[in-house]
């Protein structure tokens, strides 16, 4: 499923996640595991496109705590170790970018896509 096919809500978090831990909370942990699945087809879809975000999404860890997604930097377990010792680093994250926009063609394109890929199982 290409990247244009998810919400660009998504692709959102994963940008802020990025910077500092943000919380999605969700009706109950079976949704949330499905949240962080979604989340992670997501970035896998962005390693196939070479995605311009994939840095950026590559730097987010998801952990489930109940019904609550935790979206946070993959190292942001140790921030408070580091800054005890006395080490800071400037915020090199890129926080503006732009979503890219699906065209009417591509659009046509995967339309017709699914329905070549559906039509042909209905057959047999």
């Amino acid at each position: 499923m290409p990247v244009a096919n998810f919400a660009p809500q998504m692709l959102e978090l994963f940008r802020q996640a990025s910077a500092s831990p943000v919380e999605v909370p969700l009706r109950d942990y079976k949704q949330a595991v499905r949240f962080r699945f979604r989340m992670y087809q997501l970035r896998k879809e962005m390693r196939k496109e070479q995605h311009p975000l994939l840095p950026i999404a590559e730097q987010v860890q998801i952990k489930l705590l109940d019904n609550i997604a935790l979206c946070c930097p993959v190292d942001n377990q140790f921030a408070d170790a580091l800054k005890g010792a006395g080490i800071e680093a400037p915020d090199e994250t890129p926080t503006d970018f732009e979503i890219p926009e699906v065209t009417s063609e591509e659009d046509s394109a995967m339309n017709a896509a699914l329905h070549r890929v559906f039509d042909d199982k209905s057959e047999t």
